[in-house]
C-alpha cells in the first residue's frame, strides 16, 4: 500500500464539491448511451484510504492504483466503474478517475470507493482500516459531455463514511498498558469486534496499548461500550453521551477496570477480612447461601436462596432434627472421615476442624473455606466498608429479607442509596426492622450483598432461636477450653463473636478467597 506520512489534515466536516448541470442538451434533458468519464478527483482530509499518522489528532490519507469507484445514477443504479489513474506524486490524495459508463447517466451521480467495507475483519492498524474499511463517498452534481466523453463539472472530494479511533487502554488499577487479545465497540446500534489481535498489531502501531478502530457511526450521542480481554482477564468500560460522527478522527485514552470473574456457586460482593498496617491482605467471596446436608443423598449443597433455612420457627421446641432428611445446623468440624459426620448430634467424639471444604458440592465449584475468629470480627467492626446516603464506613444491617430476620452485609466500596432499593436507611443498630422484599433483595444481592439469616442453633437433637438468633461457627478453638470453639453470635443489636460447645449444632457459611 502506498502511503505518505507527509501529508497532514485535520479532520473536519467536508462540504462535498460539486457545480451546476452542464451539458451539450438541454439542462433537463437525460444523458443516455455509453461514454468514457473521467472526474478529478481527492481523498479529502476525512477519508480514510491509505491512512498514516500525521501531526496531533491528524492522519493523512492517499489514493492506490488499485482504488476502485463505482458509480450510481440518480436512481441508485449503477452504471459503471472507476479506476484510481494519474495520483498525485507529491502527495498522492488527488487523482484521476477514469472509466466507462453506460446507461442512464442522470445527475446527480454517487461515486462509492469500497461500498462493502469489512469492519469485522480489523486487527487494530490503520494499514488494515485502509484496506478493508475504507468506505467513503462523493456526489457529482455537474458534468460537460463531448461526444463520446464526459467529465465532472469540478472537482470531487470523498468524504469518509466511519470514524476512527486510536484508542489508548491501560487499567484503570495502575495505569498500566492493556494490550488485549481482542477488542469489541458498541454504541447499541452498531457493533464492530476486533476477535484476534496479533501481538504485532501493538508493535506495527509504536504502542503496546494502542489500537486503531474503524466505526460506521450515525453521528449523535450515544452510550458507547467497550469490552477488552487481554489473557484470561476482560475490561469492560461505558461511557453515555459519546459522539463518533462519520469522517472524523479521534484520540481517546480509557482507563478500564478488570472485571473480577466471580467463582461458580459465590455472590459478586467481595469483603475485606484482613489487612497489614491498612493494606488489603486477603478478599473473599460469600457463598449463595448457608450449607446443607442431604442425609439421603449423602451430599453437601449451598442454599438455593441467601435467606433460606432449613430448621423453622415451629421447631424450636421438641427432637426434630433426627427427622429431617436435609440439615444445616452442624457440628464443628464436619469435614474429613476423622470428624464426626454432618448429622452427629453426640458429645462424645473429637470435633477437630479443617478448615478447607473438600467435599463435592452439587452447585460451587473451588475451594471453599470458613471465616476465622478474627476475620468474623474484623469484617464486622473493621474493614472500611460502603457508602450509604453519603454516609462512609458502613459494614452491615440488622434486616428482614423475604420475611426472614438476620444480617445484611454491605460489599466494599459499594455505594448505596436509601431509595434505590426501594426500602429504608440502612441501620445496624435496626432491631430487624429494616425491610425487605423479594423483588427489593435482588437489586441489593446483585450488588454483592450477603445475607445471613437468623436460623437458631441445636444442642443434642433440639432446636432453639430459630428466627431470632443466628449462631455461625469459625474455624478457631477456643485454646483455654478444649471442648469449645468460636463461632459469630447476633441477636436484636447484638454482634459478636463468643465460644460454645463443639458438638453444638451451628450454621456453617463458606467463603472462597479472592485469587
Amino acid at each position: 500500500m502506498k502511503k505518505h506520512s507527509t501529508v497532514i489534515r485535520t479532520l473536519a466536516a467536508i462540504v462535498l464539491a460539486g457545480a451546476a448541470l452542464v451539458s451539450c442538451s438541454k439542462e433537463k434533458e437525460a444523458i443516455t448511451g455509453t461514454f468514457t468519464m473521467t472526474i478529478q478527483a481527492s481523498m479529502g482530509d476525512n477519508a480514510t484510504k491509505g491512512l498514516t499518522p500525521g501531526e496531533g489528532n491528524t492522519i493523512a490519507a492517499t489514493w492506490e492504483t488499485t482504488d476502485e469507484v463505482a458509480v450510481y445514477n440518480s436512481n441508485n443504479e449503477q452504471i459503471g466503474t472507476l479506476t484510481a489513474t494519474n495520483i498525485s506524486t507529491e502527495d498522492a490524495s488527488t487523482c484521476t478517475l477514469t472509466g466507462t459508463v453506460e446507461g442512464d447517466v442522470t445527475t446527480p451521480l454517487t461515486l462509492k470507493l469500497h461500498e462493502n467495507p469489512n469492519y469485522g475483519n480489523q486487527n487494530g492498524t490503520l494499514a488494515t482500516i485502509a484496506a478493508t474499511c475504507d468506505y467513503a463517498t462523493a456526489t457529482v452534481t455537474g458534468v460537460t459531455v463531448s461526444g463520446s466523453n464526459i467529465t465532472a463539472t469540478d472537482n470531487v472530494v470523498f468524504a469518509s463514511q466511519q470514524a476512527i479511533i486510536k484508542f489508548t487502554l491501560l487499567d484503570k488499577a495502575n495505569d498500566a498498558a492493556i494490550s488485549p487479545s481482542s477488542l469489541t465497540v458498541s454504541d447499541g446500534t452498531s457493533t464492530v469486534s476486533l476477535t484476534s489481535i496479533p501481538t504485532a498489531t501493538y508493535t506495527t502501531n509504536d504502542a503496546t496499548n494502542v489500537l486503531y478502530v474503524a466505526f460506521p457511526a450515525a453521528g449523535e450521542a450515544k452510550t458507547i461500550t467497550l469490552t477488552a480481554t487481554a489473557s484470561d482477564d476482560t475490561y469492560p468500560y461505558e461511557k453515555s453521551g459519546v459522539t463518533f460522527a462519520n469522517g472524523h478522527y479521534y484520540t481517546i485514552a480509557v482507563k478500564m477496570t478488570k472485571q473480577v470473574q466471580t467463582p461458580e456457586g459465590a455472590i459478586s460482593g467481595l469483603f475485606t477480612v484482613s489487612d497489614d498496617n491498612g493494606v488489603t491482605t486477603k478478599q473473599v467471596y460469600f457463598s449463595q447461601g448457608n450449607l446443607q446436608y442431604n442425609k439421603l443423598t449423602s451430599q453437601f449443597s449451598f442454599m438455593d436462596h441467601q435467606w433460606s433455612t432449613v430448621e423453622t420457627i415451629d421447631q424450636n421446641v421438641g427432637d426434630n432434627y433426627a427427622d429431617q432428611d436435609i440439615v444445616s445446623l452442624f457440628g464443628w468440624g464436619t469435614w474429613t472421615g476423622s470428624s464426626p459426620s454432618p448429622t452427629q448430634t453426640s458429645t462424645s467424639g473429637t470435633y477437630n476442624w479443617d478448615n478447607d471444604f473438600t467435599q463435592t458440592l452439587s452447585n460451587g465449584s473451588g475451594t471453599w473455606r470458613t471465616l476465622t475468629k478474627n476475620e468474623w470480627g474484623y469484617l464486622f467492626n473493621t474493614r472500611s466498608g460502603a457508602t450509604v446516603n453519603g454516609t462512609s464506613g458502613r459494614r452491615y444491617t440488622m434486616a428482614t429479607v423475604n420475611s426472614v430476620k438476620g444480617i445484611i452485609l454491605l460489599p466494599d466500596d459499594a455505594t448505596f442509596e436509601s431509595g434505590e432499593a426501594g426500602w429504608g436507611t440502612f441501620n445496624a443498630a435496626s432491631n430487624y426492622t429494616t425491610k425487605c422484599t423479594t423483588a427489593q433483595w435482588s437489586g441489593l444481592e446483585a450488588k454483592g450483598c450477603v445475607f445471613l439469616p437468623a436460623a437458631g442453633s441445636r444442642d443434642g437433637t433440639s432446636l432453639s432461636s430459630v428466627g431470632e438468633q443466628g449462631h455461625y461457627w469459625s474455624s478457631t478453638d477456643d485454646v483455654m477450653i478444649i471442648n469449645n470453639a468460636w463461632f459469630l453470635f447476633f441477636r436484636m443489636r447484638n454482634v459478636t463473636p463468643v465460644n460454645g460447645n463443639r458438638y453444638h449444632g451451628k450454621c456453617v457459611r463458606l467463603v472462597q478467597d479472592k485469587n
